[in-house]
């Protein structure tokens, strides 16, 4: 196994420029779309509008509908803390999105490590397959190497302060 090199940067680059030329031109049509929408209703920007204009509806407050989305507000808090809580008790804390994601990666990394490692033991002491060294891949990104080495001792901390506190 080749550790990857300046071609791997090379090629993503090459199918990053054409992505990003598309995602500009994306941005100047939708820019001009804009422009044309706004001409052809005869839409102006509120700091543009002449100072005897007449006022705004939107800026008269509805203060019933106002209390009642606030209700509404308040009534939807507490459903979610209620779930929180019965979720805590189970003893299964909710996970945030970015929680579930880290999950899942970490089980497609791990599947990935199983299909491609040999599956015995001794072809694992053996390295078949594997021509590449952690202390190889240390010397050549030390910088990556400390990084990872630092979110695992800061996740392990986390983990013990988590369990200490439980």
């Amino acid at each position: 196994m080749e550790l990857p090199g300046t071609h791997w940067t090379e090629t993503a680059l090459s199918y990053l420029q054409p992505g990003l030329v598309v995602c500009g031109v994306a941005w100047v049509a939708a820019e001009g779309i804009r422009a044309a929408h706004r001409r052809a209703y005869n839409l102006t920007k509120v700091e543009t509008t002449p100072q005897d204009a007449p006022g705004l509806s939107f800026t008269k407050v509805d203060h019933e509908a106002r209390a009642a989305a606030l209700a509404r507000g308040d009534a939807y808090a507490e459903e979610r803390a209620r779930d929180a809580a019965a979720a805590a008790a189970a003893g299964t804390p909710p996970l945030a999105p970015w929680g579930k994601l880290a999950r899942m990666a970490a089980r497609v990394v791990a599947a990935g490590v199983v299909a491609l490692l040999p599956p015995t033991a001794s072809g694992v002491a053996a390295r078949e397959g594997v021509n590449v060294s952690v202390t190889d891949i240390a010397k050549q990104y030390p910088l990556g190497v400390g990084l990872a080495v630092l979110v695992l001792v800061v996740s392990l901390v986390q983990l013990v302060r988590s369990r200490a506190a439980a």
